[in-house]
C-alpha cells in the first residue's frame, strides 16, 4: 500500500481516498455491530486485556473512518469553482472520477463523441482533474493570449512529461541549458538540419504512392531532433534506430493515445523508461568518447552542452 501511494499520481488521490473511506466504513460498521452484541459476565482476571484491546480497536477504527470522511469531503469541497460562463461539461456518473474510465477505454472516440455533442470547447473531469479542450482556431488563439499565471503552459508541460519521464531526466540546470539553445550559430545549423532531413525523407517517398502521415512525421521529428541535439552520429544507421526505440519508450503522448499503459508505468516505478534513459546515456557517451578519441570538435548542441557543464564530473555530465 505504501508503494502504491508513493507511485500513484495526483489524479488518483481522490479515487483512492474514496476507496479507503468505504473500506474503513465497512470495518467500523462491523465493529459497531460487534460492540452491540450482548455482553457476558466475565471475571477480571480473564477480561482486562481483551476488554482494553477491543475498546481501543473500536475507537481507532471509528476515528480512522471519520478522518477519511473528512479528507474526502475536503477534497470534494476544495475543487476550484468554475465561472458562470464555463464551457459545457461532459456528463459523468461517478463523482471525482468523472469520465475517467470512459476516456481510458478509447480516448479518440471519447473526444470525437464529445466534440460532436458539445462543440469545439468543453470540459472533461478525469480523476479529479478539470481538463479544458478546444478544437477551434479561434479558441486556440485566445488561449495563447492568456498570461502564464492564468493558464500555465510550463506547469501543464511539466505535469504531462512527469507521467512518463523519470524525474532525474528533468533535473539539473535546465534553465542554463535552454539559455544557449537559441544561439545564432546553433539556429543556423538547426535550419540546415531541418531542410536536409525533410529533403531526404521526401526523396525516399518517391513521386507517387501512399503513406501513413503520422508515423512519417514522427520519424521526421525524431530525426531532426536527434540530429540537432546529438550531432551527425545520432542519425547514423548505428544509432538512429536505437535512439528512436528509446524515445518511443519515453514518449509522454501515450498518456492520451493509450492512457491504460500509464498504469504499467506507475506500478513498475517507470522501470522501462529508466532502462531507455540509461541506454540513451550510453549512446551519448559512446558518441562523445569517440569524438574525444579523434580529437574532433563539432559546432553542434552536444558540443555546447559539454562545454556548458564542463565544471561537473564526467559521470554527472
Amino acid at each position: 500500500v505504501v508503494r502504491l501511494l508513493s507511485l500513484l499520481s495526483h489524479s488518483l488521490t481522490h479515487s483512492l481516498s474514496l476507496v479507503c473511506l468505504l473500506f474503513a466504513s465497512c470495518l467500523s460498521l462491523s465493529c459497531t455491530f460487534v460492540s452491540s452484541l450482548p455482553k457476558h459476565k466475565t471475571t477480571p482476571a480473564n477480561n482486562s486485556v481483551a476488554a482494553l484491546t477491543m475498546h481501543w480497536s473500536l475507537d481507532l477504527l471509528l476515528l480512522l473512518s471519520l478522518l477519511l470522511l473528512a479528507v474526502y469531503l475536503y477534497l470534494l469541497t476544495s475543487t476550484p469553482k468554475l465561472p458562470a460562463n464555463h464551457p459545457p461539461i461532459v456528463p459523468y456518473s461517478l463523482p471525482v472520477i468523472g469520465s475517467g474510465f470512459a476516456f481510458i477505454r478509447n480516448p479518440t472516440q471519447f473526444l470525437s463523441d464529445a466534440r460532436e455533442k458539445y462543440g469545439d470547447e468543453f470540459l472533461v473531469i478525469l480523476f479529479g482533474f478539470h481538463l479544458f479542450f478546444t478544437f477551434s482556431p479561434r479558441g486556440l488563439k485566445n488561449f495563447y493570449r492568456l498570461h502564464e499565471d492564468e493558464a500555465s503552459f510550463t506547469e501543464a508541460t511539466r505535469t504531462f512529461l512527469q507521467l512518463k519521464i523519470p524525474p532525474e531526466a528533468l533535473a539539473g540546470k535546465t534553465m542554463k541549458m535552454f539559455s544557449v539553445i537559441l544561439r545564432p550559430s546553433l539556429m543556423r545549423k538547426y535550419v540546415e538540419v531541418v531542410n536536409n532531413s525533410l529533403s531526404e525523407e521526401l526523396a525516399e517517398l518517391g513521386s507517387a504512392g501512399t503513406m501513413e502521415v503520422f508515423p512519417f512525421f514522427k520519424k521526421l521529428v525524431h530525426k531532426i531532433g536527434l540530429h540537432c541535439w546529438a550531432g551527425d552520429e545520432a542519425v547514423s544507421d548505428q544509432y538512429l534506430p536505437r535512439l528512436r526505440h528509446n524515445f518511443e519508450a519515453l514518449d509522454p503522448e501515450v498518456g492520451f493515445t493509450q492512457p491504460a499503459r500509464l498504469f504499467r508505468t506507475l506500478f513498475t516505478n517507470k522501470s522501462s523508461e529508466r532502462a531507455a534513459l540509461r541506454d540513451i546515456i550510453a549512446v551519448l557517451r559512446e558518441i562523445w568518447d569517440r569524438r574525444q578519441a579523434e580529437q574532433r570538435q563539432e559546432n553542434d548542441f552536444l558540443q555546447t552542452l559539454h562545454e556548458l557543464y564542463e565544471d561537473l564530473t564526467p559521470e554527472e555530465r
